[in-house]
């Protein structure tokens, strides 16, 4: 394979990933270790080392520690683009390399130097990595060396302008070296530059907005939601730190309540950018412009973010001594379920029962009205707390049974059980049955009446409810119940679970319902006399049914 021409042996979606690698500048360290052998570190979500072989311009063989197993990686296709296009940038090293040992640094000497006019064309003999290795070296070695070397590089890293650094967050928003820029917009914040460490904070999260689709960790070109914590992080930083100025310190507030209005940000739980705009707004902007600031997320928001910000206002209106406003605030969002607990909460702290329980009246009906009842159910668990605390005892019944008609939840019905005497037991579930629809006979998914019987252990009536159920519903219910009634009703049991099989594999021609049969037929071989009911069933199914295979092939497993 021709390097020249390598993209028509390989999938074009691979090439194109390659292509954005070497464009995107990811291809580090390419270095030639042997003749035509060369290696180098790809930058993505991890860094991947690969190795490559190009001799008279053919593609010998390739290497990459990714985990893509199939012909060509992009990591690779990155590396040979490099080697293709950039070629002339690496001849040199291709004429000399074999003949370069390996350099080690020697203790350092002080003295004059003579010829320091060719040290630069002797260096130009070292490959990259050579040279690192030298000067990692070294560094070690000599404190000062070190110190000088550490210092050169902080200020060629902090030399850019803001503008050069928002360049930089939106090249590698999608790769692992974008956390490379956020540490140095930390390195930026300690040495004063302000604006270029806001640039990559803010650049950080509006680039995020714009690229997030989704993060994979297995895919180096998603967005990494984590990146946003790393930039309020800093944000918050620049914030609080002296020397930063009013002027940049309201432009973060402006941009960040901007940004607020993305898609990403609003649609999505990736980021709680309202809590930062918030945050900032606060320490930055004068009272009044945050209150026009909450006011027009008020505005603006769909329901389910209102609750905080409505939260904010009522503080900042207190806090400005507008109490008034504030309570006034409060009602006139009480629909807001978060909003109207809020209150509740606070008369129940402060002893004020009877508003306390007018307000979960008003929220149970709202409920109702909206046909809300998770959060009917709610309010009457808030109600049964405070009867709890009071020591209302018929309060805690009332919701307790309502609570009951409106989930048929067994934690409910055993709350009840609880609160009436053993000797009123009896007659109380008698009128609970009578009186509240706990089974739906049209779907058994709805009956919790039979778990009522199964553990007040009624089974007779148990029994008697299972009959009565739809066809469908009753096979089920067997299934479910048949254990704990073999005992004493195999006989029924089976009268009822043989023409409802029947039916079912006269009904069911599918390789998953086969199963299923099996299921069945082993659970009537539990009953008293099952065994050789089963037996008949079987013979009748292979008789019946000889050219279901997959069916016939089930039935050998009992």
């Amino acid at each position: 394979m021709r390097l020249d021409d390598f993209e028509n042996e390989i999938s074009a979606v691979i090439f194109r990933r390659g292509e954005d690698y070497y464009e995107d500048g990811l291809v580090e360290e390419l270095d030639e270790t042997a003749p035509g052998i060369w290696c180098a570190v790809v930058a993505g979500t991890m860094d991947y080392e690969t190795e490559v072989c190009v001799k008279d311009g053919e593609i010998v063989s390739w290497d990459c520690d990714c985990p893509y197993d199939g012909y060509m990686c992009k990591h690779v296709v990155a590396v040979l683009l490099k080697l293709r296009n950039e070629r002339s940038a690496f001849s040199e090293y291709e004429e000399v390399e074999s003949n370069v040992e390996s350099v080690v640094p020697e203790e350092r000497t002080v003295g004059p130097f003579d010829g320091a006019a060719d040290l630069s064309d002797k260096v130009s003999l070292l490959t990259d990595k050579q040279l690192r290795d030298f000067v990692g070296r070294y560094a070690q070695k000599d404190a000062a060396f070190r110190e000088e070397l550490l210092g050169a590089v902080v200020k060629k890293q902090l030399s850019g302008n803001p503008d050069t650094y928002r360049l930089e967050v939106r090249k590698y928003i999608c790769c692992a070296n974008i956390y490379g820029i956020l540490k140095k917009g930390q390195l930026l914040l300690e040495a004063g530059r302000m604006d270029a460490a806001a640039a990559i904070a803010l650049q950080t999260l509006e680039s995020f907005a714009d690229e997030y689709e989704y993060y994979d960790y297995t895919d180096s070109n998603s967005v990494d939601p984590d990146v946003c914590d790393e930039a309020g992080a800093l944000i918050h930083k620049i914030i609080d730190d002296g020397r930063t100025g009013d002027g940049l310190k309201r432009f973060i507030a402006e941009e960040l309540d901007r940004m607020s209005k993305k898609e990403v940000y609003t649609d999505y739980d990736m980021f709680d950018m309202d809590a930062l705009v918030a945050d900032v707004s606060e320490r930055v902007l004068s009272k009044e412009d945050v209150l026009k600031m909450i006011d027009a997320h008020l505005s603006t928001e769909s329901e389910y973010r209102l609750a905080d910000w409505v939260r904010r206002r009522v503080t900042l209106l207190t806090g400005l001594g507008r109490v008034k406003d504030a309570e006034d605030t409060v009602r006139h969002y009480l629909y807001l379920p978060e909003i109207r607990k809020d209150e509740v909460d606070r008369c129940v702290a402060s002893g004020e029962y009877r508003k306390a329980y007018a307000m979960l009246d008003k929220g149970i009906a709202l409920a109702q009205k909206m046909r809300h009842r998770g959060t009917e159910d709610k309010w009457l668990e808030m109600k049964r707390e405070i009867y709890e605390r009071q020591g209302d005892a018929g309060g805690v019944m009332d919701t307790t049974l309502k609570l009951f008609i409106n989930s048929l939840k067994m934690e409910e019905y055993r709350r009840l059980k609880k609160l009436v005497s053993a000797d009123e037991w009896p007659e109380y579930l008698d009128r609970l049955i009578d009186h509240t629809k706990l089974c739906d006979y049209s779907s058994y998914a709805h009956c919790s009446q039979a778990e009522i019987f199964k553990e007040e252990k009624e089974y007779d009536r148990l029994l008697n409810l299972i009959a009565n159920l739809r066809p469908d519903s009753r096979l089920e219910a067997l299934m479910r119940y048949s254990e704990v009634l073999k005992d004493m009703y195999s006989k029924q049991l089976l009268e009822m679970f043989v023409p409802l099989i029947k039916d079912y594999a006269e009904k069911n021609v599918n390789v998953k319902a086969y199963p299923y049969v099996v299921q069945v037929l082993r659970q009537m071989r539990r009953l008293n006399g099952g065994a050789e009911a089963v037996s008949g069933l079987v013979a009748l199914f292979r008789q019946k049914y000889i050219r279901r295979s997959r069916m016939m092939r089930e039935l050998d497993k009992l």
